[in-house]
């Protein structure tokens, strides 16, 4: 996950849709109100979010538009 400030920050993915997505993050870790979200380590495939709650370690995403190569890809990539 990007965020604001210069950096990944490695979280794990909870669960996904088209619109949201819920990740846990390390200890102590603080999202800001807006982040990039990758679904895969090289940056090809990702989301750009906005914070909706962060309670502990556990944040909730709102998707607003896709990033990466797959941003002009069409389909539902989220299909197998």
């Amino acid at each position: 996950m990007m965020t604001a400030e210069p950096g990944l920050l490695e979280c794990r993915l909870i669960s996904v849709s088209e619109t949201h997505a819920t990740v846990l993050v390390p200890d102590k870790a603080v999202l800001p109100s807006s982040c990039d979200l990758y679904f895969r380590a090289d940056g090809k495939v990702g989301r750009h979010c906005y914070l909706v709650r962060q309670i502990g370690d556990k944040a909730e995403l709102a998707i607003m538009g896709r990033i990466g190569s797959d941003a002009m890809a069409g389909g539902d990539v989220f299909k197998v």
